[in-house]
């Protein structure tokens, strides 16, 4: 069988090391699946060789329009019998399928009608179109709920013009049929959870280290909230260090925070393709994001006996984490000094409870191993070729 990947780019993201978790395993079957990429970008240099010799890469256009005709043409090619769409949605597909007869999953890494926040956030991307926001865009797409709309719309297609539809959880298929007034028997949306590489011995003496590994992004991530929150108890951990491990848009930004706000014994490690070693020396993993699909890095952490910390901003988040104080710690959304409380609770408590709930993560995280979770993607390919 012949399956592509189509992405719009190709970075380190969560979604990108699910398809390459996917390709591996895929890969360990004789033969029996030739795999493709297919995207405008791919970076070499930051994926191991090992990985890169299991799947050909096929250049795409970043036009819409252009990008279509681009996977169009590569399918003949390729003679792909299977399509991932990974969170992007093509234009034409229901022309693309008729023409070549490829059968389409479409992934969605992230929350129900996260198309929202990325409409919302191009109306706010320059200077007159946050003019614009500020006189009557808000009321318009946010308080009216045109993007809400819009993200719904954009959902039904994309849930339309697949054979298959991939959500995260129970709750997001459940919101997705209820919105979209489908019964949930009769749908073919499937729950597929993230997988996460199990740690065949996890390091469980740690050191008094709060680590942010991801996108150093305020918009998506609120890392600059993380910063904030670390100058509540700074002084209170005399012994602890931040350290930040990414890159992002707001790199340069954050630094300048830091430096306003004075913080001290914090770091910014930059981009790496090898965070283990940064989850191996952590004591605590935290995400401040406004929203996250299923987050990787709290999965990571957990693999890596790692105490994470999350706001509550998704189902995703509460299903990795529950019961809260067993498999990690949820906080009330937004609240900056519950955070901040969770965080001094944690890095005092004793040796003894704080080994116990890193061996509770470790055993929660035994739940998304890949020979569980990889084993349901390629029945998910199985059956939808034949359809």
């Amino acid at each position: 069988m012949n399956i592509a990947f189509c992405h719009g780019a190709f970075h380190l993201g969560g979604a990108e090391r699910i398809t390459l978790d996917i390709i591996q395993y895929l890969s360990t079957f004789d033969g029996q699946y030739n795999l493709y990429l297919f995207a405008p970008e791919f970076s070499r240099e930051n994926f191991p060789s090992e990985i890169l010799e299991k799947f050909t890469w096929c250049q795409t256009s970043h036009k819409s329009k252009d990008k279509s005709a681009d996977v169009e043409r590569l399918i003949l090619e390729h003679h792909i019998d299977v399509l991932v769409e990974v969170v992007i949605h093509l234009q034409n597909l229901p022309q693309i399928k008729q023409r070549t007869g490829v059968k389409v999953v479409y992934a969605n890494h992230g929350v129900p009608f996260w198309q929202k926040n990325i409409i919302i956030k191009h109306l706010q991307s320059t200077p007159s179109k946050r003019l614009l926001w500020s006189i009557y865009g808000k009321l318009w797409w946010d308080i009216l709920g045109n993007a809400q709309k819009a993200a719904v719309r954009r959902t039904r297609r994309s849930y339309q013009e697949s054979d298959a539809y991939m959500v995260l959880c129970d709750a997001y298929k459940e919101q997705t049929c209820q919105t979209l007034g489908i019964t949930p028997d009769a749908s073919h949306i499937h729950v597929i959870n993230n997988s996460e590489r199990q740690v065949e011995l996890p390091n469980l003496h740690k050191e008094n280290i709060i680590l942010y590994c991801g996108r150093l992004s305020n918009h998506d991530k609120g890392v600059d909230r993380l910063l904030r929150i670390w100058k509540r108890i700074e002084d209170k951990l005399p012994s602890w260090r931040l350290q930040l491990v990414g890159d992002g848009p707001d790199c340069a930004a954050l630094q300048a925070l830091a430096q306003e706000l004075q913080l001290k014994r914090i770091s910014f490690e930059g981009a790496t393709a090898a965070p283990q070693r940064y989850y191996d020396k952590a004591s605590i993993v935290c995400l401040t994001s406004p929203e996250e699909g299923w987050p990787l890095a709290m999965t990571e952490g957990q693999a890596h006996g790692c105490i994470c910390v999350s706001f509550e901003c998704s189902a995703g988040v509460k299903e990795i984490l529950s019961p809260h104080g067993k498999n990690g710690f949820i906080v009330t959304p937004f609240d900056d000094e519950e955070y901040a409380n969770t965080l001094l609770h944690i890095c005092n408590l004793p040796q003894a409870e704080q080994h116990a709930l890193r061996l509770n993560a470790i055993e929660r995280c035994k739940n998304y191993a890949p020979e569980v979770i990889l084993e349901k993607w390629r029945q998910l390919f199985e059956a939808v070729a034949k359809l």
